[in-house]
């Protein structure tokens, strides 16, 4: 991730401007195909197989903590502006990880801050929230759109 960031950095200082917007598609193409299998095989090489099998409770807290502190936080700052369902909606959406949490999570492993059995289990609940709130969140996002009109 962090050689994907600097990846960027170095084709944008040493091409001009002019040449980087015109091959603006090509060059991101030939980096995400390059640089994203290995960034995901980096990641998932610190994930412990043991750690998976070891701790299931652990893994479904952190789901469970990170959906539910975001609905509720949500909930509480939008029910009024927006309405109870779509103050949930909108949390829902907000669980959903970025590269920066990823890059986060690998750069405190790595530099020893956590061990690896929580960052097995930060990436995994990472890894089975994405359809569960890519499902939820397209299904409730539709019919709270129903709903309003």
């Amino acid at each position: 991730m962090v050689a994907a960031i600097f990846g960027g950095i170095a084709v944008s200082q040493m091409l001009p401007e002019k040449a980087i917007q015109q091959y603006k598609k090509p060059i991101f193409f030939v980096g995400n195909i390059f640089l994203g299998p290995f960034i995901s095989l980096s990641l998932g090489g610190h994930m412990s197989f043991g750690s998976l099998l070891s701790y299931p409770i652990l893994i479904l807290a952190i789901m469970a903590i990170s959906l539910l502190s975001r609905m509720g936080v949500s909930y509480v700052l939008f029910n009024k502006p927006l309405g109870k369902r779509q103050a949930l909606v909108l949390g829902i959406g907000l669980t959903n990880k970025f590269c920066t949490s990823i890059v986060s999570e690998s750069l405190l492993f790595t530099s020893g801050l956590i061990a690896q059995p929580l960052y097995t289990a930060m990436m995994a609940a990472f890894i089975l929230l994405k359809p569960i709130i890519v499902g939820v969140f397209s299904r409730t996002l539709a019919v709270t759109k129903d709903a309003i009109q």
